[in-house]
């Protein structure tokens, strides 16, 4: 190796030694309320997908025998239709 490549590593090592600074009360009250923060806005993205999915499976049960009416009406109507036809 060089000298400046045995400097790199040397420095490189003592950075890596060097105890991590601890955090300041205020950086890591900082960070809690970004946890926080994240967490409440995961919670309510989740409420938000619950309350919809329950609104669209309660839109779907309840017009589900409607729908079911009218489909029964458009056969029936069809099948008048080709009634008339083989009459005619």
């Amino acid at each position: 190796m060089s000298e400046s490549e045995t400097e790199v590593v040397t420095i490189a090592a003592e950075i890596q030694a060097a105890p991590a600074a601890p955090l300041s009360i205020a950086k890591r009250l900082r960070a809690f309320g970004d946890f926080i923060s994240q967490a409440v806005a995961v919670a309510f993205t989740v409420a938000l997908a619950a309350v919809t999915a329950l609104a669209a499976l309660l839109a779907v049960t309840l017009f589900a025998p409607v729908f079911l009416v009218l489909f029964a009406r458009a056969l029936r109507r069809q099948e008048q239709l080709r009634l008339s036809r083989v009459a005619a």
